[in-house]
């Protein structure tokens, strides 16, 4: 199975403590800004994966993302607005139950990645933050249970996309930045219903979310109410990713399964 070397990107408010902080930011809840985080995976599957759990309680639950894919050579200096780019929609695995216990990303975040194969979106930065007709191209995934995540590239509108490619590229070599799960549809924890129900199994307010010990409670109480309602991938049974253009084209597909 085909792997790259890839910038996984955190945009979530939470301050998890075993990734990096990058210099750039984009917009959170209210319109604050947030830092981009994240780390390098050095394994991220392209076009099919077939994962190995490493623990007897784990449960993977993906979510929709996009991956820019780098121009050669790549000199974050020397980018710009026109730089030619091609966008690839991504599954990000995360093992969720493995928030419980630590207050760390990686683990849940690294080795259980699939990026689509095929050509991609071809667009530009500035197309991604103006707008273009490959604004309703759509990267989504569907799995057991009639789930289903949508990411949109509309969706990476104002999100600095990129200041997040250039920073990223500035902390080590990669093939492509992943983007983070963007939009209201590419994640079951950007649910609002999900943060609601954390809040109240913890007895915690948003306004008590300014250090690590409260968000570590919350982010646990959320990851236990996802995989409570069965939204977990079930082993052995794939999770299908499919890329389409702005005409609905199919550009990019893939298929990820854990055992």
């Amino acid at each position: 199975m085909d792997q790259l070397r890839v910038w996984l990107t955190d945009g979530s408010p939470a301050p998890f403590t075993d990734i990096e902080r990058l210099e750039a930011t984009h917009p959170g809840p209210g319109g604050a800004p947030i830092p981009y985080k994240g780390c390098i995976d050095d394994a991220v599957y392209v076009g099919v994966a077939d994962i190995r759990a490493e623990r007897g309680d784990d449960v993977l639950v993906p979510e929709a993302e996009w991956c820019i894919l780098l121009p050669e050579p790549t000199d974050p200096d020397r980018m710009g607005p026109e730089t030619p780019i091609v966008v690839q929609g991504l599954i990000e695995g995360k093992w969720l139950n493995r928030f419980a216990g630590g207050f760390l990303w990686k683990p849940a975040s690294l080795g259980n990645n699939l990026l689509a194969a095929g050509p991609g979106v071809r667009t530009t930065f500035a197309a991604i933050e103006g707008g273009s007709p490959e604004d309703e191209a759509a990267a989504v995934i569907r799995y057991a249970g009639g789930h289903e995540l949508r990411a949109r590239l509309a969706d990476l509108r104002g999100q600095n996309i990129l200041e997040l490619v250039r920073a990223a590229l500035r902390r080590g070599p990669v093939a492509a930045v992943d983007c983070a799960a963007i939009g209201p549809r590419a994640a079951l924890v950007n649910e609002p219903r999900f943060l609601q129900l954390a809040l109240q199994r913890t007895e915690l307010r948003p306004s008590d979310l300014t250090a690590v010990p409260a968000w570590q409670r919350v982010v646990e109480a959320m990851a236990s109410a996802i995989i409570e309602e069965g939204h977990g991938a079930p082993p052995g049974s794939p999770v299908q990713l499919t890329v389409t253009d702005g005409r609905g084209r199919e550009v990019g597909s893939g298929s990820l399964v854990w055992r």
